[in-house]
């Protein structure tokens, strides 16, 4: 169901001439989704992209499950260009006079996209999940289903998908009525304070999508072909949206920005030459698996190694930093729960905690643990192209978050790495993960990689 309204409208609003099936078409898509709150009027004599509505949206969690809203912007937006919330009250900035706890938005400030969470409790959000500046070009697609928005510019790819999102499959609020609502506001926040307009939205339109499609790498898979996949990996039932549950980016940034870093938290390798800085060892939660060769004077990026890193404390979060050549090949970096991990969600049964993250060429996997003896969560999302010459993957407990400069990833589910005691049905509980180089965590000689120069881990506290 496709419903499409521009902000420069036709010369004259008469619809005597509809044909049927079009006067049909259009009060379907007002009866089924979508009504107005405030209609942009018509002006057939603007040619400015200044125009400004609110359309509230109802999700029903069966065929209304993904909303699709494409904007076309002109070359210079400003402001307020759209806002995206939970609440008929939000107005930007994770408010909305607490009419809703449920209260999670998506909006523009300028070229810059802000994802921000509902409340934690009344009067206390949840705040900036992330931002992107310089993100808004001229389209931009932004999708939304329950507790996850993604956006798209034609270059640059955000997902966001958390239980600090939307909330629209009936889930509880403090402060207000449950519902299955949000609102889109065109040049204004919701509320429509005249402080928080903008200019530069020159055209909607919205797409309803199946409730049985997924995100496969940033493209719609149907049913049949994600079906296909999902029996290959050997796991079934899964909406690739639903395995995912994600949370802030922009906290690690600060805490990047502002953590005075001591000695033994952060250690280099060098993958041409095999020279390692920092103090490798198990009291600051660093120690070899294998470690690369030292060749002096080598100038490719193929040196290999795994290096083991048990979280505690005051290392909560992994940092990993990589520097690549243009054209990686193979496994150029395998990051596994379990000591036996050798990608695509394979650990020969050694653990039920075997979540891994890896490349593949330029491609990035997020396989999860296992659900049951033999039977993996799988695939949780694969994104092509990922990989450029340098890439950031932070590591938490039930986080894996990626950043190639271009595409942020950021996938928070309790299907990802267990390193806060989880129970094991196959093997030990424990808190380490093991990063590969150059390979994968066993070594199988058929899973080698090139192109991984160097690799910087810092450990952080948060």
């Amino acid at each position: 169901m496709i419903l499409t309204f521009q902000f420069i409208p036709e010369t004259s609003s008469d619809t005597s001439g509809d044909t049927d099936s079009s006067k049909r078409f259009r009060d379907e898509a007002s009866a089924n989704l979508e009504k107005w709150v405030n209609k942009p009027p018509e002006n057939p004599c603007n040619d400015e992209c200044d125009l400004r509505g609110l359309l509230k949206i109802t999700f029903d969690n069966s065929t209304r499950k993904h909303l699709q809203i494409n904007m076309t912007f002109d070359t210079d937006p400003s402001g307020f260009t759209f806002n995206i919330g939970d609440s008929i009250s939000n107005d930007g900035y994770a408010g909305d006079y607490a009419d809703q706890s449920n209260d999670a938005e998506v909006h523009s400030l300028g070229r810059t996209i802000l994802f921000y969470g509902k409340e934690i409790r009344p009067y206390l959000s949840y705040g900036l999940l992330y931002q992107r500046d310089n993100f808004i070009t001229q389209q931009v697609k932004v999708d939304i289903m329950d507790e996850l928005a993604a956006a798209h510019n034609g270059h640059d790819y955000l997902l966001v998908n958390s239980f600090k999102m939307f909330a629209l499959n009936g889930q509880a609020d403090a402060t207000g009525p449950v519902n299955d609502d949000i609102y889109l506001a065109l040049n204004r926040v919701v509320t429509g304070r005249p402080d928080r307009y903008g200019n530069g939205l020159c055209k909607v339109y919205d797409v309803a999508l199946p409730a049985d499609n997924c995100t496969q790498g940033g493209s719609l898979l149907d049913k049949t072909t994600f079906k296909s996949l999902a029996d290959k990996r050997q796991f079934t039932g899964v909406d690739c949206y639903q395995v995912q549950r994600m949370m802030s980016q922009a906290g690690f940034m600060l805490c990047v920005c502002g953590f005075a870093l001591t000695f033994g938290q952060q250690v280099s390798v060098n993958l041409k030459t095999g020279v390692v800085t920092g103090s490798v060892t198990a009291a600051n939660g660093f120690q070899w698996i294998s470690q690369p060769p030292v060749v002096p004077g080598n100038t490719q990026c193929n040196g290999r190694g795994v290096l083991k890193l048990t979280f505690g404390p005051q290392r909560v979060r992994a940092h990993i930093q990589m520097t690549l050549t243009n054209n990686p090949t193979g496994a150029t970096f395998h990051i596994g729960d379990s000591a036996t991990n050798d990608g695509y969600a394979g650990d020969y049964g050694t653990q039920a905690n075997d979540a891994e993250v890896h490349s593949i060429d330029k491609t990035i996997y997020f396989y999860g643990r296992d659900q049951s003896p033999g039977v993996s969560y799988g695939l949780l999302y694969s994104r092509a192209n990922f990989l450029t010459t340098n890439v950031i993957v932070d590591i938490k407990d039930e986080l894996a978050s990626a950043d190639s400069g271009n595409s942020f990833l950021l996938i928070n589910s309790p299907r990802l790495f267990a390193l806060n005691g989880q129970s094991d049905f196959e093997g030990p509980v424990n808190k380490d993960v093991y990063v590969a180089m150059n390979q994968v965590i066993t070594g199988r000689q058929d899973r080698l990689g090139t192109g991984l120069c160097k690799m910087i881990i810092t450990w952080f506290s948060s």
